[in-house]
C-alpha cells in the first residue's frame, strides 16, 4: 500500500499571550516536518504569528507542488456536545463552524483568553460560574470565571435540562487528557483550545490553503479524501504515545529541550505508520463509538487521532 501522504507537520502549541524569549525554550511554540524524501526541519518560534505564517508559507510549496500535507496540531479542536447551542453562538453551519468562526472573531479584537471565556461561561448562564474555568496570575475572579472549579460540577447545568460534559468523547478515551474548560493549571489545555482554534480558523481560509485545506474529522467525517491532487489535511494530536527518537544534543552539548524531541519524534512517527500502511485506517471512527457518538464528534467535538 503506497503512503497516503508525501508531508507530515506537527506543531507544539503555546497559549502564552508574551511572546517567547530569543533563545529556544520548553513549554513554548515548536515546529517539526519531514517529507517523503527524508528532508527534514524543526523549529522554535518565538509567537503564535510567526509560526502559522511559516507554516503557510511551507503549505503553499507543498501544494504547488501537489504533495499531500498532515498537519498536527496538539490542542483540542472541539467543545462537548451541545456547547455552540449553549452558548448560543451566531452564525449558520455546523456546531464546530460557530464555534470556531466566534472565537477568530473574538480574538480580533483582545489578546486575553481568560477574557474571552469569561465571555462565553455568560452566554451559557449568567447565574453560575461556568463552564470554563482557571485562571493565571494572581488576581481574583472574574465576573464569570472563576479560579478554582467551585460552585458548579459536571454534567454542567445549562438550567433548562441540559448539561455540558466535562470531557469530549475522545478525551474519555485517552489516558492523560484533561477537561478543554480547564485554562490554567498543571496539564491544562482550555487555554491551547482557545486560542489554537482561532488561529487555525484565520490559517484554513487563507486564500492559497482554502481550496486544499480539510479539517479532520469535523469536515471529512471519520475518512480521508480521495488521494488525488494537493491536499491539506489539518487533524488534532496527543503526541505523548509517539515513540521518542534518540536526543540531539544543540552546539554546545546542552540536552534536547523535550517539546524539540517531540515534535521531530512525531512526525517520523507518523512517516513510518504511513509507509507500513498504517496510518490512515487510523482516521476511521473508533470501532468502540455508538453513531450518536460518531455524530457527535463529527458535528462539534472532534477527535484526536490516534497514533
Amino acid at each position: 500500500m503506497s503512503p497516503y501522504f508525501n508531508v507530515y507537520v506537527a506543531v507544539d502549541w503555546s497559549a502564552s499571550r508574551n511572546p517567547g524569549p530569543v533563545k529556544p525554550k520548553k513549554d513554548a511554540l515548536w515546529m517539526a516536518w519531514e517529507d517523503a524524501s527524508g528532508a527534514r526541519s524543526v523549529a522554535y518560534f518565538r509567537t503564535r504569528e510567526s509560526l502559522m505564517e511559516a507554516l503557510a508559507e511551507r503549505c503553499r510549496a507543498w501544494l504547488a507542488e501537489k504533495q499531500r500535507i498532515l498537519a498536527g496540531f496538539d490542542f483540542a479542536f472541539g467543545y462537548p456536545a451541545g456547547f455552540a447551542a449553549a452558548a448560543q453562538l451566531p452564525g449558520g453551519g455546523a456546531p464546530w463552524e460557530r464555534t470556531w468562526a466566534y472565537l477568530e472573531e473574538a480574538f480580533r479584537t483582545t489578546d486575553d483568553r481568560f477574557s474571552v471565556a469569561d465571555a462565553l461561561n455568560a452566554r451559557c448562564g449568567e447565574l453560575t460560574y461556568g463552564p470554563f474555568w482557571g485562571l493565571a496570575g494572581g488576581k481574583g475572579d472574574r465576573e464569570h470565571l472563576a479560579r478554582k472549579r467551585t460552585g458548579f460540577n459536571y454534567p454542567y447545568p445549562l438550567g433548562d435540562g441540559r448539561h455540558l460534559q466535562r470531557l469530549r468523547h475522545t478525551d474519555a478515551a485517552t489516558k492523560g487528557v484533561q477537561e478543554v474548560w480547564k485554562l490554567a493549571g498543571i496539564g491544562s489545555v482550555g487555554s491551547q483550545a482557545l486560542t489554537g482554534i482561532a488561529h487555525l480558523e484565520q490559517f484554513r481560509k487563507r486564500p492559497a490553503l482554502r481550496e486544499f485545506s480539510v479539517v479532520w474529522p469535523l469536515e471529512t467525517g471519520f475518512a480521508l479524501p480521495e488521494p488525488e491532487g494537493p491536499r491539506l489535511v489539518i487533524a488534532e494530536i496527543f503526541p505523548s504515545p509517539a515513540p521518542q527518537l534518540p536526543e540531539e544534543p544543540d552546539a554546545a552539548g546542552q540536552a534536547e529541550i523535550r517539546d524539540r524531541r517531540q515534535v521531530r519524534s512525531l512526525v517520523a512517527h507518523l512517516k513510518n505508520l504511513d509507509q507500513r500502511g498504517d496510518l490512515k485506517p487510523r482516521f476511521g471512527a473508533p470501532a468502540a463509538y455508538s453513531d450518536v457518538q460518531i455524530t457527535e464528534c463529527v458535528a462539534e467535538e472532534a477527535a484526536i487521532l490516534p497514533i
